[in-house]
Parts: C-alpha cells; structure tokens; sequence
C-alpha cells in the first residue's frame, strides 16, 4: 500500500512539473515595451550620404569703368544644379526629445554666366562646395524622426568677368548661417532614411575681380538645398 501511496504521488509531481514546463514553453517571450525600444533608436554615431538639389541665388551688382564705377544689376546668375555629399553626426535621445550635432559636406557645381546684353555682359557666378557644421533638436515618434538643425555653413564662390575677350576671375571662401528642418525613418536598428530643406546665407558684399581694369562685384550669396539621403548608425 505504502508503495502505490509513493508512486501516485510521484506520478502527480512528474505531471504537475510537465504541464508547468508545457505552458512556459508556449508562452511567447517578453516584448520589450515600444517606449524603451524607441528610446534605444536613435542614440549612438552615424554616417551617411546625400544627394539632392541646390539652388544659388548669385545675381550681382557691377561696378564697372564705362560706367563710371556707378553700380548697375547684373542678372540671369540664379542657378539650379544638383548636389551630392556625405555626413556624419551623433544622436543623444531621452524619451521623445533627441539632440545631435551633424557636420556635412556638399559638392554642388553651381556655374552660370549672365545673359545680359554687351557691354553688361559676360560676368559669371558659381558655388563648388560647402561644409555645415550644425546642432539638431528633433521629436521621435518611435520609428519616425522629426527635427530642426541650425549653425555655421562655409561655402567657395568663384566670380569672373570677360574682359574684352580675357576672362578675369575671383576666389572666395565665406563663411555664414544655416537653418534647416528635415524628416529620418529608420528602416532598421542601424539604417534611416532622409529627407531635408537647408537654407544657407553668406551676406552680400564687395569682391574685387583683378585686371586691367579691376572691376568690383556685390553678389548675392543664398543656397536653398533640398536633399535626401540614408545614415546608418553605429
């Protein structure tokens, strides 16, 4: 008797443990809350590229010999050209709110000749390149990130002036502002999706084009630039 009493109670143990083992394997493992992963999205370094399209307001202001050094407008310089690039930055997110800092660097090849009759004619504008060193605030709702970006941009302008038949040119390098608002998706833990507006402004004031003679532009120095482009994050 003793016997049975011991080897039903056994039997009861053993399937008691075995149904338990049974439902924690059907059980589905924890799912981490939406909040904490997203709070663990967009923390962490990035690099990426970007391509897009750049537009440069470069119509001038003259001062030339024939005309008496008195300024006179030289339009038709406004340009419209594509533009590509790399970034590179670091994300800090708490909670909803992420803060970063982005550097970026563009080559846009903006080069456009007036179109004005002589003797107003033949002065050129162009942009190679520019480089904007900016800090981001943004709001993320989870996989989607929203933000504005604000700082200092630095840009070479080449200016040039046909000269009886002699082209005569100018460098400069200026530095400005920028502010700019875009939207990231991040596809993966590591890889998102871009979209931005940059607007860049670098003042307007007098370059001397040197030959013989000198002549003296005031050109206008504005950059729309509409990108888009994908990071991925370290």
């Amino acid at each position: 008797m003793l016997a049975k009493t011991l080897f039903a109670t056994a039997v009861a143990v053993l399937s008691t443990t075995a149904l338990t083992q049974a439902a924690d394997m059907a059980r589905p493992a924890p799912v981490a809350p939406i909040a904490e992963r997203a709070a663990q999205l967009w923390t962490g370094f990035y690099v990426g590229a970007h391509v897009g399209v750049a537009h440069h307001d470069g119509d001038m202001t003259a001062f030339t010999p024939w005309n008496g050094y008195a300024g006179f407008p030289v339009g038709g310089l406004a340009d419209t050209r594509v533009m590509g690039g790399l970034q590179a930055g670091y994300n800090y997110q708490m909670g909803n709110i992420v803060l970063g800092l982005e550097a970026t660097g563009s080559l846009m090849q903006i080069d456009k000749w007036s179109n004005e009759n002589p003797p107003r004619t033949m002065f050129r504008s162009a942009v190679n390149w520019d480089i904007t060193v900016t800090p981001r605030i943004g709001y993320a709702f989870d996989r989607a990130l929203i933000y504005v970006k604000g700082g200092l941009a630095v840009a070479e302008f080449e200016y040039s002036h046909n000269q009886n038949g002699t082209i005569i040119g100018a460098t400069q390098t200026r530095a400005g502002w920028t502010v700019g608002a875009g939207l990231e998706y991040a596809l993966t833990q590591n890889v998102s999706l871009k979209g931005e507006y940059g607007y860049m402004d670098f003042g307007k004031s007098g370059v001397d084009i040197t030959g013989a003679p000198s002549i003296r532009v005031e050109p206008n120095r504005q950059i729309h630039a509409f990108t888009v482009g994908m990071n991925y994050r370290f």
